[in-house]
């Protein structure tokens, strides 16, 4: 049997917040179902969807269409994204907040 996410057993909309979380990368040595990281290397956290109290929350995120030759947006894929990163776009929280992917190696390695 296939192992799921924690917390996926009571969410009826679990299937698609899965999908969502498979999208972002993996970190070594941590559980791929529990601790992820977004596009800027901040880690997130399963559990935390949607939670803007969690050091590890995420939400759905939709970036910036680019422009085609047409002057129209072209389609993007949602992303998963800390919470911090969405609410102020102008620097990933983990630059500032020790979230990083950086911070979870040193820690990983005893440094």
């Amino acid at each position: 049997m296939e192992r799921q996410p924690e917390g996926s057993e009571t969410d009826p909309d679990d299937a698609d917040r899965r999908a969502l979380w498979n999208k972002a990368g993996t970190i070594q040595g941590m559980d791929p179902d529990v601790y992820r990281h977004d596009d800027y290397g901040n880690i997130i956290k399963y559990k935390s969807f949607n939670d803007r109290q969690s050091d590890y929350g995420w939400e759905p995120d939709h970036p910036p269409a680019p422009r085609l030759g047409n002057g129209q947006g072209g389609r993007t894929e949602v992303r998963p994204l800390h919470w911090r990163v969405k609410a102020d776009q102008k620097q990933p929280c983990g630059r500032s907040s020790g979230l990083s992917l950086s911070t979870a190696s040193a820690s990983a390695q005893g440094g």
